[in-house]
């Protein structure tokens, strides 16, 4: 997943990536969703989950172990 506007093709990405071993929760406008983060970047997330929205769709990511309690992106399903 990445956010809005981003490229989906790993070479061109602007950012580093770097690994990431946390669960994390993201919604839809109708079902919540677990996922394990494989990477991440400033610019996007690569989460690993049995239930993937479709492409396009745009979801809101939940950073529960943040200290910021207000942790939550809106990204989209590139790939």
């Amino acid at each position: 997943m990445l956010p809005l506007n981003h490229r989906a093709d790993p070479d061109r990405r602007k950012d580093p990536r770097y690994p990431f071993s946390r669960y994390v929760f993201f919604v839809t406008r109708v079902h919540l969703f677990e996922g394990d983060p494989v990477s991440y970047s400033r610019s996007g997330l690569y989460i690993q989950s049995p239930d993937i929205p479709p492409v396009g769709e745009v979801i809101t990511v939940a950073l529960p172990y943040s200290k910021d309690k207000n942790a939550k992106r809106r990204a989209q399903i590139v790939w």
